[in-house]
């Protein structure tokens, strides 16, 4: 099947289009919220934290990496649901290394 096919293909069913407009539109909106910072923080602060060297700084600007910048910003959503998504992420990668451990 040609790409151009294909493109058409999805466009034309109905169900599919509103399936990709939808996943689209939920991303934009999240990466609009990203940068919708926390009221009351200091972001001076939090930026001097970021850049510091040391423990909790190197934990911080791992974590900002992998939130594509959010916890830098001190946002919402870094705030209530990078915690939840981290934790899942965290559970699912280390329960098959713990049951091949007791096994």
């Amino acid at each position: 099947m040609k790409r151009s096919s294909a493109w058409r293909y999805l466009w034309s069913a109905v169900e599919i289009r509103n399936r990709l407009l939808i996943t689209f539109a939920l991303l934009v909106i999240y990466r609009l919220a990203a940068h919708v910072p926390v009221p009351g923080v200091d972001r001076a602060a939090v930026q001097s934290i970021l850049n510091q060297g040391g423990g909790a700084g190197n934990l911080l600007n791992l974590l900002d990496l992998l939130s594509g910048g959010t916890v830098g910003n001190f946002s919402v959503l870094a705030m209530g649901v990078y915690p939840y998504i981290t934790a899942q992420i965290i559970l699912q990668l280390l329960v098959p290394v713990i049951l091949s451990s007791t096994a």
